[in-house]
């Protein structure tokens, strides 16, 4: 169930891998698998959501019941399905054990960031766990809090006390890029916080310890109000030390309690928790803990205008914005900014999370945000694994022989942009990061005569 296919020019944003398949990793010199399921069609960038099911419950069965493969197809995301060993979770596992299950799932999330066989993004990582496997994904949450971007468990009663108390006064090494050893910057695990939606199972008790825990990591204390009819919000009070680019209000806690949510794995509402919670949420890497972000849709939330069109042979995309005052003003020429995005990632990614828009509404002025070509870099460095599918990236040094001229597409780009907005030649401008970065100094050095 496993397929392949080469990569298409005229289509090149689906994925050169998809179906269900078998991956391994080892923990404590024994090695432990999970199931990988990549929807076709699938674009670069996409989200990662794991799985963590009851006791009993292998991964194929997972896969089979749940029905998050079915919300993937429809969604467009990758899923992990997790199996305990010997079918029963370690819920009793202590804080800190290098062996078990916690070992587990932080080993498998590092799967999560290669680009083997998918393209995830760093910011759109997710623990979705049911029963005994919610338990486990809350104490991994809250040992390795700076990774996910949010979690939500069904009927996961039986975190200890212990644990939350361990876990919350030791100090956060892995801070989402940025690997603190000595813990020098004194961030504590329960400093950092996370969007969390547990919901209970009455049949199963009421989670109220992981909840006191989440409540106090999102400064979320006090009195919460009806987000839904049927689901309480504790929302985030104060503003967070670090980083300053963090929206407050990402920072929350879902309460909810529905009779018999667990049955089925949680089927009949993953829907819901999906759409309405986990998706809504990212975490960029940033200051130390990553910048909790609320998902930011260019078109729908920001007013942009997609284009999907052919050059030189290639289908590209690119996302434009175009402040009311120019489009008020027609006439009047106005700046021109390309933002470019870094590997592995694209427009429409970066256009939520680099705020030019924001600039360029005070400012007056249009910004473009292209996506570059999934391809294969040729290249021997430590951020490119030559095993790696084709991921968005830009050919400035054309490490791909079989990828895109970016200096041609840039230019043609560049004529069309300029046929159908006002567009200032003397102002034209090129930013970009991490390897779109890589880009704009490629456009400085070959187009001087273009760029201001």
């Amino acid at each position: 169930m496993h397929y392949f296919r080469e990569m298409d020019r005229k289509n090149p944003y689906v994925p050169t891998e998809w179906g269900l398949f078998r991956q391994e990793v080892i923990v404590a010199e024994k090695s432990r698998r999970f199931l990988t399921y990549v929807p076709d069609g699938i674009k670069p960038s996409a989200a990662l959501v794991m799985i963590l099911g009851p006791n009993g419950c292998s991964a194929e069965e997972l896969a089979e019941k749940s029905g998050w493969k079915e919300l993937a197809d429809d969604q467009k995301f990758v899923v992990f399905f997790l199996e305990p060993e010997n079918g029963a979770w370690n819920i009793q596992e202590p804080y800190g054990f290098p062996d078990g299950d916690i070992a587990y799932v932080n080993a498998v999330f590092v799967k999560g960031c290669e680009g083997i066989h998918y393209c995830v993004h760093e910011s759109k990582k997710y623990l979705f766990g049911v029963n005994e496997g919610g338990c486990i994904a809350q104490m991994a949450a809250m040992a390795e809090p700076a990774l996910y971007a949010g979690m939500a468990t069904v009927g996961a009663n039986g975190v200890s006390d212990a644990y939350c108390a361990a876990c919350g006064s030791d100090y956060c090494r892995n801070l989402d890029g940025f690997v603190d050893p000595t813990a020098r910057k004194g961030i504590r695990k329960s400093d950092i916080p996370m969007p969390v939606w547990i919901c209970d199972d009455p049949e199963r008790g009421s989670e109220k310890i992981s909840l006191s825990y989440w409540i106090r990591a999102n400064r979320a204390e006090g009195v919460p109000h009806l987000a839904k009819d049927d689901v309480a919000e504790y929302s985030g009070t104060e503003e967070m030390q670090s980083p300053v680019s963090q929206d407050k209000g990402a920072c929350r806690v879902w309460k909810s309690e529905w009779p018999g949510a667990s049955q089925n794995y949680g089927r009949e509402i993953i829907g819901r928790i999906w759409k309405t919670f986990l998706s809504q949420h990212q975490r960029w890497m940033a200051e130390p803990g990553g910048s909790l972000r609320f998902a930011q849709n260019p078109v729908q939330d920001l007013g942009m205008e997609y284009h999907f069109e052919e050059i030189d042979g290639w289908m590209r995309e690119w996302y434009v914005y175009v402040p009311e005052c120019v489009k008020k003003d027609p006439k009047t020429k106005v700046p021109l900014v390309f933002a470019m995005h870094g590997y592995g990632c694209t427009g429409e990614i970066y256009a939520g999370n680099a705020n030019w828009h924001q600039v360029a509404r005070e400012r007056g002025f249009i910004v473009v945000y292209p996506t570059a070509a999934p391809v294969k870099l040729d290249i021997e460095a430590e951020n490119f694994d030559l095993q790696n599918i084709p991921m968005p990236s830009w050919n400035y040094r054309h490490f791909s022989p079989d990828g895109p001229d970016e200096l041609l597409f840039f230019k043609e780009l560049l004529q069309r942009v300029s046929a159908e907005y006002p567009i200032d030649p003397a102002r034209i401008y090129a930013t970009g990061h991490s390897q779109g970065s890589m880009m704009t100094q490629t456009l400085a050095l070959a187009l001087p005569d273009v760029f201001a």
